[in-house]
Formats: C-alpha cells, structure tokens, sequence
C-alpha cells in the first residue's frame, strides 16, 4: 500500500496534462475572459444578444437550425471586425468569432452523424430540406404552401391571370435552401466517413480559434500533438 499526498497528486495530475491545462475556451483564465467579455458586452445590444446566444440558447438548438443561425451571426460579427484596431471592442468581436466557430464545428458533427444511415442522393435532399426550413417542420411549410397555392391559384383565375404567370407562382411560399446548402452537405459527408477525424475536430478548432485569434499566442508543439495537429502555424 503507498499513501500520496495532496502534493503526490498534483505532481502526477502536472506531468500527465502538463501544457494541456487552461488552454482554448477551458480553464480558469477562459472563465475569467468570459465574464470580461460578458461584461463588456452590455454595451452594445447586437454584441449583448449574439453573446447571450452563443451561451444559451444555440446549445439546446437541433444541429441544423443551429448552424444556419451561428452563419448568420458569423456574418453579423463580421461587419464589427477591424484586424488593425485592438481596443475592448476588438477583444469582444475574437471572443464570439472563436465561440462561434468552436460551437459550429461540434454542431457540424453532430448534423454528420444523421449521415450514417442514408445514400448520398438522400443525405443531399435531407440537409436542403432541413436547412430551408426553420422553427416550423418542413412537412408543415408544406401544408402551409399547398393551401397558399390553391388560394393564390384561385385569385389568379379570378383575374384572369395568364397561365404561365399562375404556374410561376406555384411554391413561392415554400422556403428555400441556403446558398450553402451543397457545400455543408459535402462537409458533413466527409466529416462521417472519417469518425477519429470528426472527433477530434470541435477540440481541435476550440483551441487553434482560441489561442490564435482571442489569446493571440502560439501552440506549444506537444499541446499540438497531443491533440492530433501536425503543424500550427
């Protein structure tokens, strides 16, 4: 039997995580930054909400409609962005750019996951329909469409609407897929045909998006390697 001290302990504890302690957005420091950023925040109310977002309600959101709403925040945050200038401001538009993007990549796995199960022509179809709908099902915008069309298609022949005109109006209703919407069915694609990858991924880009771009400091090589990055420039 070998009794250990409180002092043994926090030695092994050192030598087992050593660099790998309060780095990306986990640790003391990051909780501190966060309550900084918190605070700072209240100043503005655009930065106020997407803050109160990105710790609330996008982690009780389905993947989906999660990572429609963190691209438009990233959009949003993008007109606040001025490299040059490094004031308190500044510090705020890092912190929810990292927390954004760290948060995506967990969801981006996740909506990956539903990949596992399904052909590619169907995965295509399922991501376009999921990401053109938004709090409302699709099979209920659907519904919604169907009856706007029949009374849309009726006020038409009423006014003695030219046909082709009456036939362009057909699904107006129904929302459309993001831009986007081929190029994240691609990602998510990859992401579930290589699960260690996918895995690794969320913690990887949490630290590469905090050190970087909040903490504006270099990856100690081993914290890089432990967590599976060859190189971080």
């Amino acid at each position: 039997m070998t009794a250990q001290s409180l002092e043994d302990f926090e030695r092994r504890k050192g030598n087992a995580v050593g660099k790998l302690t309060d780095l990306g957005s986990q640790g003391v420091g990051a909780l501190h930054l966060e309550r900084e950023i918190r605070d700072l925040c209240r100043g503005e109310a655009a930065l106020d909400r997407a803050f109160k977002f990105l710790r609330g309600e996008v982690l009780f959101l389905e993947p989906f409609l999660a990572i429609k709403q963190l691209i438009d925040l990233l959009q949003g945050i993008g007109q606040h962005w001025t490299p040059r200038i490094q004031d308190d401001e500044a510090r705020v538009v890092r912190w929810l750019a990292a927390e954004s993007v760290s948060i995506l990549t967990l969801k981006l796995v996740a909506a990956a996951s539903a990949a596992v199960t399904v052909n590619r022509d169907d995965w295509d179809a399922l991501v376009s329909e999921r990401l053109a709908e938004g709090a409302v099902p699709m099979r209920e915008m659907r519904k919604i469409s169907d009856a706007v069309d029949k009374y849309m298609a009726g006020v038409l022949a009423a006014a003695k609407v030219a046909p082709e005109i009456r036939t362009e109006t057909i699904g107006a209703f129904l929302p459309e897929p993001p831009q986007y919407a081929s190029s994240l069915a691609e990602l998510c694609w990859r992401l579930k045909s290589d699960a260690p990858v996918a895995r690794a991924l969320p913690r990887q880009l949490d630290l590469f998006m905090f050190e970087h771009l909040v903490k504006c400091r270099d990856i100690d090589p081993l914290v890089a390697g432990r967590l599976g990055l060859r190189a971080v420039p």
